[in-house]
């Protein structure tokens, strides 16, 4: 279909338009299995030096992103920082349509280690749009601004509100169906991190609705990933596994990634729940090695690590240790799977007689209740109470 309407545009003399056209292909080719991403990869960077040349930066720039997801897929993330970078700094002599491109380019350092910044940008990216009278940019904006206040477990403060506020205002309105779903996924996602799952189960259901017009199993797969985690986290490990083997399913006819890992994570979970150690062992031997660095939250295969190690005979201290460590790493960049993780330490070694320090103890209650997360704060006091903690 598009290598049809690139030869048309070509045929008429509208050189953007058959470029576009040849960028929408390659993205198509890149949501697909394949074993050509080398091949891929120098065909889009051909195709955005072609683009550079005929200074169509609004072109240059959304070659960037479809990069970025072929990049991120392949876990090279230093090549996405570059691409951020890059797109960052050329939003500074860019015209103002192309700037608010280079933005949304350079917001996706949200999710590489960078959420501050990419919050930073937002306002000037939200200013575009509405100048431009796009409110499918705006949401495309406003969902990398949640993305990134979530990365810092910011959403329920006033800043958070407010976005969520004019997310929830434009959403009805957004003919991007794909932004639609992944505001309401987004959303879905935040109440589930902070335990609100009565809230997390409307919002998946919602985004599941704004599914039902798209045919896209690479964002149905997230919707399934998200679901088993939820019924993982509510006590239902038999319903969770099933979500989570529907969600592998859906990713043959996509490519694997972080949901890959997160599925995988989430079924030997479940069996670890059912007492069935050895399948929970078989499945974590399938599980991709740890990327060089976190771009989601990866609470799930954290804590399967954790919990297998424990099974396996490690040192309750070498596994504290190893908590601690990614601890260090998540509390800037994903704070809150930072913050589920200390819980998950304090936990671990409650049941095995090992105190936390009182100072990490109030570090977590001062940081949930600073960042108005309740059902986490009372989750925790359950827990210190139950094994007689009093500081």
């Amino acid at each position: 279909m598009w290598t049809e309407a690139q030869d048309a545009h070509r045929s008429a003399g509208e050189d953007r338009e058959a470029l576009t056209c040849r960028l929408r292909a390659l993205e198509a080719h890149a949501l697909a299995p394949s074993s050509r991403r080398e091949e891929l990869l120098a065909d889009l960077r051909t195709l955005r030096q072609e683009a550079t040349e005929r200074h169509q930066q609004e072109l240059v720039a959304d070659c960037m992103g479809v990069e970025i997801s072929m990049l991120d897929r392949l876990g090279r993330i230093a090549e996405v920082r570059h691409l951020t970078e890059e797109a960052s700094s050329r939003t500074t002599d860019a015209g103002v349509a192309a700037e608010l491109s280079f933005l949304l380019v350079a917001m996706v350092d949200a999710v590489y280690g960078e959420p501050a910044r990419a919050t930073a940008m937002s306002d000037r990216a939200l200013e575009l749009a509405r100048s431009h009278n796009r409110p499918d940019l705006a949401l495309k904006v406003i969902n990398w601004k949640l993305i990134a206040l979530y990365q810092q477990a910011k959403l329920n403060l006033d800043e958070g509100q407010q976005v969520i506020a004019e997310g929830l205002r434009l959403s009805p309105g957004a003919d991007a169906l794909e932004q639609r779903y992944w505001f309401e996924m987004n959303l879905g996602v935040w109440h589930m991190d902070v335990g609100n799952y009565a809230g997390a189960t409307r919002f998946f259901r919602q985004a599941e609705g704004v599914l039902s017009d798209l045919s896209a199993p690479h964002l149905r797969r997230v919707v399934l990933a998200n679901r088993g985690q939820l019924l993982l986290e509510t006590g239902d490990p038999i319903s969770a596994r099933t979500q989570f083997q529907r969600s592998l399913t859906e990713m043959k006819t996509s490519p694997w990634g972080a949901h890959q890992r997160m599925a995988l994570a989430g079924i030997a979970l479940a069996h670890l729940h059912e007492g069935q150690l050895g399948e929970a062992r078989r499945v974590w031997e399938q599980l991709p090695a740890r990327p060089e660095s976190w771009t989601s939250d990866p609470f799930l295969w954290l804590e399967l690590e954790a919990r297998i190690g424990i099974a396996g005979g490690m040192p309750v201290g070498r596994v504290l240790d190893r908590l601690r460590e990614e601890e260090a790493e998540l509390e800037t960049t994903v704070a809150t799977a930072w913050m589920r993780l200390r819980a998950l330490r304090f936990e671990i070694g409650f049941r095995r007689d090992i105190r936390p320090d009182t100072k990490d103890v109030q570090e977590l209650q001062g940081f949930l209740e600073h960042r108005r997360i309740p059902f986490r704060l009372a989750e925790l006091n359950r827990l210190l109470s139950r094994f007689g903690w009093t500081g």
